[in-house]
């Protein structure tokens, strides 16, 4: 279970790369394998802020939609800002 857990993660993040490369960036140049490197190093940080914020407010007794939203919240403002900041930044 944990082994389909990682594959369908990585997947996910190889996807979310070229939805992000295209459309959400509108990155004008080619895709590279180190940038794919180091977009699934960074969104995989996120990942495990996203499950240890759950995880965290689930111990602590909170509900799990109100835990669910807290760390999608977060994590997706840590991905946003990473992968703007530093992997698909406009060269100037």
């Amino acid at each position: 279970m944990l082994l389909a857990r990682a594959l369908a993660v990585f997947l996910a993040m190889s996807a979310t790369w070229l939805g992000n490369q295209w459309l959400t960036f509108r990155a004008s140049k080619p895709p590279m394998a180190k940038e794919w490197d180091t977009y699934l190093v960074a969104n995989g940080i996120g990942a495990l802020l996203n499950y240890s914020i759950y995880s965290l407010a689930i111990l602590r007794g909170a509900l799990w939609f109100p835990s669910l939203c807290l760390d999608s919240g977060t994590a997706m403002v840590y991905n946003f800002t990473i992968n703007h900041r530093t992997i698909f930044q406009e060269e100037r």
